[in-house]
């Protein structure tokens, strides 16, 4: 919802990798010894997006969209911003939303679900969390995304 409208599908989707991967955080993705784990989620997402018919670079109003995201959350949820999170008060310019209360996992699952049949077909009744989850299986099933996971699993099972 952060990002601009034309880009929505691809902020929604813009951490599918972490579901054949695993959700790092950035300090520790970004260390130097990372660097496979990086290109492998680079990959990843970028066999989710084309399988979506999205573009295969992310759009700068989802990085815009993420950033502004993660202040929210270190602003609302952390209490006041620690020294250091300076840099990160531009992202909050004009955002007056402010975080209430955290999701539980089952009303974050059935809100991205009425968000992704919102995006990918608006005209279509709303699915249910069984259809849906379906439809993303297939999806995910596909010989690219199901190759650019095992790809990337022996790649980390190796480095292990």
């Amino acid at each position: 919802m952060l990002c601009d409208p034309k880009d929505a599908m691809w902020g929604l989707l813009h951490d599918a990798s972490e579901a054949y991967l695993c959700d790092l955080a950035r300090p520790i993705k970004r260390l130097p010894e990372l660097v496979p784990y990086r290109d492998a989620e680079k990959r990843l997402q970028s066999a989710i997006a084309v399988n979506f018919g999205l573009p295969v670079d992310e759009p700068e109003s989802v990085q815009f969209a993420d950033k502004t995201m993660l202040a929210m959350e270190a602003r609302d949820l952390m209490g006041t911003l620690l020294p250091g999170w300076e840099k990160w008060d531009r992202f909050l310019d004009g955002v007056e939303y402010r975080i209430g209360r955290t999701w539980a996992p089952g009303e974050a699952e059935e809100i991205f679900i009425n968000r992704f049949n919102e995006l990918k077909n608006p005209i279509r009744r709303n699915i249910t969390i069984a259809e849906a989850a379906s439809v993303m299986g297939k999806y995910a099933a596909t010989k690219r995304i199901r190759k650019a996971a095992q790809v990337e699993s022996s790649l980390f099972a190796d480095a292990a």
